[in-house]
């Protein structure tokens, strides 16, 4: 059931405000609870020089929110005590490395994307042992074990092994165990460069998903976002933990409402977007948007606490 219409309209006048402030052209808001979509609603274009509307179903690229896909991957199949050089002998220090400590943060990879050369909107194809290499080449950011750093370079690795673990490919993996037993439709690797009917432009130019193999390359929408988060949290998919140590399995920890909060940001060039859960409430919301570097979480948290009635506060512990 929708929320009462005072609410819609302080809600839409929120959103409208944020789009004008940050200079969105398109944006879809959605909240879902218990397994019910509560609200969803697109603004905006998803394409403004053609005039072409945001809706619900537009898919826009959604950055590191992938993550959480290759995470659910991979420990659907690896163990995760396996030593990387298990399945990528010839990394550097793969003996040390654990599949959950790089998809805890705690591995010590460098990140591939700070490196001076990396170009986010690049649309040369990159194969994912070219970035390895790189990765490979480059000292360490810490011991293994010893401390714990946000690198794609993490998820990137991880993704790799997978793929040398089982010799499917990441995408065609991720459908046949996730995406097509869920439902989710609309979430597929992204290829910007070929035309599809509801799809948002960005602000910026988009690179070739190579660019973020296991890290950055999917697109989605929000209802499947929603019904990929839904799933998380009943545990339907992979046993995650309920609250998780400051970041794993592509999510931060946080507390929002006085209550335990998963969230996780993405960027890629030309678009930005949003997703969290609350854990106790079981409800999560997720923002899409096509502007460049945009920090959606305050906007998703009014969302939040408008329709489903919590009170409007700053969370603690968010990034």
């Amino acid at each position: 059931m929708l929320p009462p219409p005072a609410v819609l309209a302080r809600l839409d006048a929120t959103v409208r405000f944020v789009m004008r402030d940050q200079r969105i052209g398109g944006l879809v808001v959605g909240v879902r609870r218990g397994g019910v979509t509560v609200f969803v609603r697109g603004y905006g274009y998803a394409d403004r020089a053609h005039r072409r509307r945001a809706n619900a179903q537009t898919v826009f690229a959604i950055g590191s929110l992938t993550k959480s896909f290759t995470a659910a991957l991979v420990r659907g199949e690896l163990q995760p005590d396996d030593a990387l050089a298990r399945y990528v002998p010839s990394y550097p220090n793969a003996r040390e490395i654990t599949i959950d400590e790089l998809l805890r943060g705690t591995a010590g990879i460098p990140d591939y994307t700070d490196a001076s050369t990396f170009d986010r909107s690049s649309r040369e194809p990159v194969a994912p042992q070219a970035y390895v290499a790189r990765l490979a080449a480059t000292p360490p950011a810490f011991a293994p074990g010893t401390d714990s750093s946000y690198s794609n370079g993490n998820y990137l690795l991880a993704a790799y092994a997978y793929q040398c673990a089982t010799g499917v490919p990441y995408a065609q993996a991720l459908q046949r165990h996730i995406l097509r037993p869920l439902g989710l439709e609309r979430t597929a690797v992204a290829n910007p460069f070929v035309p599809q009917t509801n799809r948002a432009t960005g602000s910026e130019p988009q690179g070739s998903a190579t660019l973020g193999f296991g890290t950055a390359d999917l697109q989605s929408d929000v209802p499947d976002l929603l019904a990929w988060y839904a799933a998380l949290d009943a545990g339907t998919v992979v046993k995650t933990p309920r609250y998780l140590p400051q970041y794993a399995d592509g999510f931060y920890d946080g507390t929002a409402f006085d209550q335990p909060i998963r969230f996780a940001q993405g960027y890629v060039a030309g678009f930005s977007a949003y997703g969290a859960t609350l854990l106790k409430s079981h409800a999560s919301v997720v923002v899409l948007a096509n502007q460049d570097a945009v920090d959606l979480d305050p906007l998703a948290r009014t969302a939040l606490a408008l329709t489903l009635g919590l009170p409007e506060a700053s969370p603690k512990g968010a990034r």
